[in-house]
């Protein structure tokens, strides 16, 4: 009877470990498709005057006489280096891509088709086999790139840049239902394996599709351990193969589903401490309507691009702020600074308007998946306007970006939500 009993035991332990074991999702399917939610690394391309892999012969001279310069993408895992590029750098850039990646640039398309982006900005978008060694065999996935040309004027010559341009996608199957799920590599060397270095997405609210823009509530990007939720259900990614083809994911408990920020949806309420050391509460402002603005530190490194970045952001706040002032208490300003740095830093100066709250809180940043970008929330708590990004297939290349407000936007939205309310 002990044994008996002893044995009943084992399984009511096991039981419950059974429902919280590893799920495995498969990702069988490349997507020529960037994800917008998240900053892809782009890698410099050097050139040299012979390739760089063994059996390559040379490419032909172009038709303008200039002969071919060869870069490297080292890809993959496997043996095989990685996949060559032939550049003419002779007037208007031209490429030639091992596609197949077998080490002869003879049989593959030839010229790969280029896109201009302005007057001395190129790319391409090139499908490339790559090679991955797992459990001591060798294998191939296919992955998709961008390739950048740009002209330098310090070096009179164009610059080329190369990064992840797809991500995989498959299914999991989570609780006997099976849920979309996708993935790419941030750092643009077709290793999944990094999972610091890894970004997915995954259709946690059901509906059969993926929302892989920024902000959505169905992106996870790489944190120690990498969680992703599913309804009020919290798994682990535990691993993930180097050719980002299968996915191990550990239920570990539950927790309140994440919101989804987005138009016609309840803000998430925060409270927070104002630099002035106020206590607030994004509900005390129910009856108004609030303009919620996430800024990132102003001044960073001191690099060009970045006062670039510092000044176009001052200028929005600027422009934001007259809007606001046209409508005295009724619109509270709360102002987001969301950096890394701390509060007394010469970066955040205090409130600009009478109306206008200023808080430096990378927490509310992370409750609505943003570092930068304007909410505008009317007087019961929904999000009645936002910048927003896009996405969309144009002559077979993905497009995307992140469109924001203008102005005059943002007054009429704010003028119709104050009428409508007056008017009840």
């Amino acid at each position: 009877m002990s044994r008996a009993i002893a044995i009943l035991l084992f399984v009511a332990i096991l039981a419950p470990l059974t429902v919280l074991g590893q799920e495995t999702a498969l990702l069988g399917e490349m997507v020529p498709w960037p994800i917008l939610s998240t900053e892809i690394s782009m890698h410099p391309m050097p050139l040299y005057d012979h390739p760089l892999e063994e059996h390559i012969a040379p490419a032909p001279v172009t038709l303008d006489g200039a002969e071919y310069s060869y870069g490297i993408l080292p890809l993959g895992s496997g043996p095989d280096p990685g996949i060559t590029v032939a550049v003419s750098q002779h007037g208007e850039p031209r490429i030639l891509v091992d596609a197949n990646n077998d080490e002869d640039l003879a049989n593959d398309p030839g010229i790969q088709d280029r896109e201009r982006i302005n007057a001395r900005t190129y790319r391409w978008q090139v499908t490339v086999d790559v090679e991955y060694k797992l459990n001591g065999t060798i294998t191939r996935a296919p992955y998709h790139l961008l390739i950048l040309a740009d002209f330098s004027y310090a070096t009179e010559q164009y610059e080329y840049w190369y990064s992840c341009f797809c991500h995989r996608r498959g299914l999991v199957d989570l609780g006997g239902t099976l849920y979309p799920v996708a993935i790419t590599d941030l750092s643009s060397t077709a290793k999944y394996d990094d999972l610091s270095h890894i970004f997915v997405s995954i259709d946690t609210d059901g509906n059969g599709e993926l929302d892989m823009l920024l902000g959505s509530h169905e992106v996870y990007g790489a944190e120690d351990p990498f969680q992703v939720q599913v309804g009020d259900v919290i798994y682990v990614i535990t691993s993930v193969s180097e050719d980002g083809r299968r996915m191990t994911l550990e239920r570990v408990g539950n927790a309140e589903p994440r919101p989804i920020i987005g138009l016609d949806h309840p803000a998430p309420d925060f409270a927070a401490r104002t630099i002035d050391g106020q206590d607030i509460r994004l509900s005390d402002f129910r009856g108004k309507v609030v303009v919620l603005v996430f800024c990132p530190v102003l001044k960073t490194s001191g690099c060009q691009m970045c006062d670039t970045i510092s000044s176009s952001t001052s200028s929005r706040l600027s422009d934001i702020r007259d809007s606001v002032g046209l409508f005295g208490d009724n619109v509270v300003m709360i102002t987001v600074y969301a950096g890394s740095k701390p509060v007394d830093s010469d970066d955040i100066t205090g409130p600009r308007l009478q109306t206008e709250i200023t808080l430096w809180d990378p927490q509310i940043a992370e409750i609505y998946r943003r570092s930068n970008g304007l909410f505008i929330i009317d007087q019961e708590g929904i999000i009645a306007g936002m910048d927003e990004a896009w996405a969309s297939i144009r002559c077979g290349m993905p497009r995307g970006g992140y469109r924001l407000l203008r102005q005059g936007e943002i007054q009429d939205i704010i003028a119709n939500l104050l009428s409508r309310y007056n008017s009840h």
